[in-house]
């Protein structure tokens, strides 16, 4: 089974390769590119949706829980990475470390 949907494709795609949104290849993602890559991943924050529909949980304390969950780890993550980048040489482990963790946080929301 073969099933096209050519506006989808490429937000798919990027969604399981994020540097699939790099398209200059310069290592960098410009506005343009973030925005296809948050598109993608606003389609798993639409699946997570529907799942808490299906279970029946209550809207409103849902939203602000994942709404607080996010904004203390995106904060926390900013603040770490600052510190982790300020002590940091270039061209270490920093090169390989948010692609690896991209790949870990995909592969956890595969299988969990």
């Amino acid at each position: 089974l073969n099933l096209r949907i050519p506006v989808l494709g490429l937000v798919i795609q990027v969604f399981q390769e994020p540097l699939a949104a790099d398209y200059d290849q310069s290592q960098h993602i410009s506005f343009k590119e973030a925005l296809v890559l948050g598109g993608a991943l606003a389609f798993d924050a639409i699946a997570a949706g529907f799942g808490a529909a299906v279970l029946k949980l209550p809207v409103f304390p849902t939203a602000a829980s994942v709404v607080l969950a996010s904004f203390l780890f995106i904060s926390q993550g900013l603040k770490t990475g600052v510190k982790i980048a300020s002590s940091a040489k270039k061209g270490s482990y920093l090169d390989w470390l948010p692609g690896t963790m991209l790949i870990l946080i995909g592969l956890l929301k595969i299988f969990f």
